[in-house]
């Protein structure tokens, strides 16, 4: 049987993606069947380190240790949970044999086939200011959109203070639906959740926009992937 490996960055995250994974497989497998998973986590603090200083060599470094004990345990491919991580998917992608799913192309390939036009991107600091989704989202004639510096603020300080520690707070998603609400009156016709905690407290029932939920996305583009090789 295929198995799917999960490099974890944030527990929160690495969770959501893990349960997403085996709850879907089910359904494909049918009754209490599963594809296998294999989640391995590295020290989130070293990540983060590297990343506030935009080490991407590092934190490809990091990524890819756990990547190689995932391919001693035989996974089929590799997915990681995180959005920001992206940024060195390049990197990893090379130094590892086993196909590491790229978000950034899973996200792509869903706003194409709901036809989408313009894109509301929310995530952490870095993710939106540093414009994570712009060129694949703009090379594939999809208008791309960040909040305001002051809700991109708002919006780091939560996912890092409360929803990667599992906190969630009414006044702060309250917040949230805000920024989104202002997407939409920007014209925006979707909101891509690009932080793995923030479908926590947004979903498309409270979301003024449709969603892209990336961590089920990319859950379900590993299944996919595992599913082609004969689940």
């Amino acid at each position: 049987m295929n198995k799917v490996g999960i490099i974890g960055i944030t527990s929160e995250g690495a969770s959501i993606c893990y349960k997403t994974v085996v709850s879907e497989s089910s359904k494909i497998l049918g009754g209490f069947n599963n594809v296998e998973v294999a989640l391995v986590q590295p020290n989130f603090n070293r990540i983060l380190e590297a990343q506030k200083s935009k080490d991407w060599d590092k934190v490809a470094e990091i990524i890819v240790d756990s990547g190689k004990e995932l391919e001693k345990l035989g996974v089929t491919n590799i997915i990681i949970p995180a959005n920001s991580i992206h940024f060195a998917i390049k990197q990893i992608q090379k130094q590892l044999t086993t196909k590491v799913v790229n978000l950034l192309e899973v996200v792509k390939e869903v706003c194409l086939r709901k036809n989408y036009k313009r894109a509301l991107v929310l995530g952490v600091g870095i993710t939106m200011s540093d414009h994570l989704y712009k060129e694949v989202l703009e090379k594939n004639g999809i208008e791309y959109m960040i909040p305001s510096e002051k809700e991109r603020e708002f919006l780091d300080e939560i996912i890092y203070t409360e929803l990667v520690k599992g906190v969630i707070n009414g006044d702060s998603t309250k917040q949230i639906l805000e920024t989104i609400q202002n997407g939409k009156e920007n014209s925006c016709d979707v909101v891509i959740l690009a932080c793995t905690e923030l479908p926590m407290v947004i979903n498309d029932t409270n979301s003024p926009l449709p969603i892209i939920d990336t961590t089920r996305e990319l859950a379900i583009a590993a299944l996919t992937e595992a599913h082609h090789t004969t689940l």
